[in-house]
């Protein structure tokens, strides 16, 4: 029964360092960029969660695998500040929203959740609201997501509740994702993250 949760502590002892070192690698980038509006416009980004969930109902120390995919469209806007010294950093202070959908199956029989909301972020930080719905058990919830996150790579942690028995869960994992660049204004085209 520990064996999703010892996965998800290797995953994550791997993919920490790997997003430490892409958010460093992202700040050096964008302080040698001259100020422009490149990163400016819609952004899509289907991706994979890798995680691990665990019910209100559980024994204790119990955890599910959990996977599943998801896609996100935002749009993003680069500031202007009038202080040299974040110029340069205008990249790593420009907020962001949108919204996105998502379904996972978590494993050991606990059924697989669809949910969508709207997403909003600041540099590294991201947080969404989802309304999440379960078919199997024919059930409506609410959840919320924080996570960490530099290019493809985010670190997240979310929980829900559900109306009646089994009511709530926390799910931690990882979320890696393909940035696509839609564009902005009049000059809309295909752009991979660089």
């Amino acid at each position: 029964m520990r064996k999703p949760l010892v996965k998800t502590a290797a995953l994550l002892a791997i993919s920490v360092p790997l997003l430490v070192a892409s958010a460093r690698g992202r700040a050096a980038a964008a302080v040698d960029e001259p100020s422009d509006s490149r990163w400016d416009g819609w952004w899509i980004s289907p991706g994979a969660v890798v995680g691990a969930t665990i019910f209100a109902d559980d024994p204790p120390q119990t955890s599910h695998l959990t996977t599943g995919v998801e896609l996100s469209a935002v749009r993003f806007h680069t500031q202007s500040f009038s202080d040299a010294a974040f110029q340069d950093r205008q990249v790593l202070l420009s907020p962001y929203f949108g919204g996105y959908v998502d379904m996972v199956h978590t494993a050991d029989d606990r059924g697989t959740r669809l949910s969508a909301g709207p997403v909003v972020g600041i540099g590294f930080g991201v947080v969404d609201g989802e309304v999440v719905w379960e078919p199997r058990a024919s059930r409506v919830g609410l959840a919320g997501r924080v996570a960490a996150t530099s290019g493809p790579l985010s670190l997240y942690v979310r929980t829900g509740v559900f109306p009646g028995k089994s009511t709530s869960w926390a799910e931690m994992g990882v979320l890696i994702k393909f940035p696509l660049h839609l564009g902005s204004g009049n000059h809309a085209f295909w752009r991979v993250l660089e």
